[in-house]
């Protein structure tokens, strides 16, 4: 498979090139990549205009964010606003298009995610950021419990 590596402050991605599809009977294109969240950082608080994301969790651990307050209360959910932490590997989320999102890496080791980008346009500019991205302070291997994310100190700003 074809792909290629893009470095971002949080970690970097893979773009799987050989799998842009188009889909005849929608006319939607999908875009793959795999991105590697390094251990204490975050991505920015985003949202996309043009397309919809599908994230499944493949090793480590995560947090996902999801503010669906755009889209109406929707039956059984306390508020329009999701977090689902730990995310784990086998885990799988739908990110709806327009809604706001992040994904961050509170664990101590690289959190690694499959990501399938569908809409009328699966393009890099694409994208609005609400609020950049954040650094965790992370505890030592030896200061975690079960689960790495448990008593995370207050956020810093990245820089």
């Amino acid at each position: 498979m074809k792909s290629k590596t893009y470095n971002r402050p949080w970690g970097f991605y893979l773009l799987h090139e050989s799998v842009d599809l188009k889909d005849n009977e929608s006319g939607d294109v999908m875009k793959v990549k795999t991105l590697f969240v390094n251990p204490g950082k975050s991505l920015s608080l985003q949202s996309h205009r043009y397309r919809a994301e599908r994230w499944f969790a493949l090793q480590g651990v995560g947090k996902a964010e999801l503010d669906l307050s755009q889209f109406g209360r929707s039956e059984g959910l306390e508020s329009h606003y999701e977090v689902f932490e730990p995310f784990l590997p086998g885990e799988a989320l739908y990110v709806p298009k327009g809604a706001k999102h992040r994904l961050s890496n509170p664990g101590v080791t690289q959190f690694i995610l499959l990501e399938i980008q569908i809409g009328d346009l699966a393009d890099e500019d694409d994208i609005t950021r609400y609020e950049e991205s954040v650094t965790f302070l992370v505890p030592t291997p030896s200061d975690a419990g079960s689960y790495p994310g448990q008593s995370l100190p207050k956020l810093a700003t990245d820089t």
